[in-house]
């Protein structure tokens, strides 16, 4: 199940979604049905879906369980098509089918008719929840509808302002539409008022702060956030030590990249932006040190081999071998690696 599935889940099954206005079927077998598939327990929903399917067998819900079996256990995608696809012919004000068969377009590359679908399941959504907003935002934004997405997001916002991914949502899409000041303003208000002890939000303004070069902004909010528990990744631990460098606190920056390797030790960014840290407070023997360790990761690293060239000539290793190092990084860089 790729991340944009997995994202779906914890919306859908959180907010506890509902059915519309169809009414479903009735007895112990549908009861138990519906209850499997309020819970996400697919297993379960397919084990009671034989008696249901018994008692109801050209039902919308029973119709709808059995895409919804084929789609998300089952991984039949066509069967899940055609499913979702009858039920919304015979119930259309029932939201999930349009929901998850946009999940399905989105997939296949269908943007319009995944957006179409989406917008049908906001109308239909009789809870008025917010991850629809935030789900066809995510859709606009991969078809680089960064107006649309940008205005979902907001709408997220609006209805559920707890939510981080829907700020972050707005910094990625802002500056294609020159909204980077009304992203900062939101994003700003939401950190300064009701989502003042909200780590995800925090986390979200030291990125844009540290996007625009606001380091000491950006510095101070990865602080904040850190120190309320956020759910920090390597990345959190990388833009939190670029942020706290630029404001000269290399002790800090350090840590914090050095956070970051303990999380990724597979990733040789971290291990640069650690040799970079020693560039700005002239440690050059840590230069070495920790390019050394990014170019054993990855040799094709170009800017590895930049500050490989700069740690063995500050080190007095050789400038014939920083010469080395330097012409292999504008090679690299020369082949359209940058990292």
């Amino acid at each position: 199940m790729n991340n944009f599935f997995v994202q779906l889940f914890i919306l859908l099954f959180a907010s506890q979604v509902t059915f519309a206005q169809t009414s479903p079927p009735k007895g112990a077998a549908a009861d138990k049905a519906i209850a499997a598939y309020s819970a996400g327990n697919l297993d379960e929903l397919a084990t009671s879906l034989p008696t249901l399917a018994k008692q109801y067998p050209a039902h919308p819900f029973t119709l709808f369980f059995k895409a919804f079996v084929a789609d998300r256990k089952d991984n039949n995608v066509q069967e899940a098509l055609k499913g979702y696809s009858e039920v919304i012919k015979m119930a259309p004000d029932l939201m999930e089918p349009y929901l998850f068969r946009a999940i399905i377009f989105n997939e296949k590359g269908m943007y319009e008719k995944a957006i179409e679908d989406i917008t049908n399941a906001i109308k239909y959504d009789t809870d008025k929840s917010s991850n629809l907003f935030t789900l066809r935002g995510e859709i606009y934004s991969t078809a680089n509808k960064n107006e649309e997405a940008f205005a979902d997001f907001k709408q997220a916002i609006q209805i559920t302002p707890s939510i981080a991914k829907n700020y972050r949502g707005l910094m990625y899409t802002a500056p294609a539409i020159n909204k980077n000041d009304a992203a900062i303003t939101i994003i700003k208000n939401a950190v300064t008022g009701t989502e003042a002890e909200n780590a995800g939000i925090w986390e979200v303004w030291g990125d844009i702060n540290l996007r625009t070069k606001q380091f000491d902004i950006a510095d101070k909010a990865y602080n904040k956030s850190i120190s309320l528990g956020v759910d920090a990744t390597p990345d959190t631990y990388n833009s939190a030590a670029i942020a706290a460098m630029n404001v000269n606190n290399f002790s800090k920056a350090k840590q914090h990249a050095e956070k970051a390797i303990t999380l990724a030790p597979k990733d040789f960014h971290y291990y640069n932006t650690r040799a970079e840290i020693s560039v700005h407070d002239k440690t050059w023997e840590e230069v070495y040190t920790w390019a050394q360790k990014a170019l054993q990761v990855n040799e094709k690293s170009a800017r590895a081999n930049l500050l490989m060239a700069i740690g063995v000539k500050r080190t007095n290793r050789g400038d014939a071998l920083s010469a080395e190092y330097e012409k292999k990084s504008k090679q690299l860089q020369a082949e359209g690696v940058q990292d």
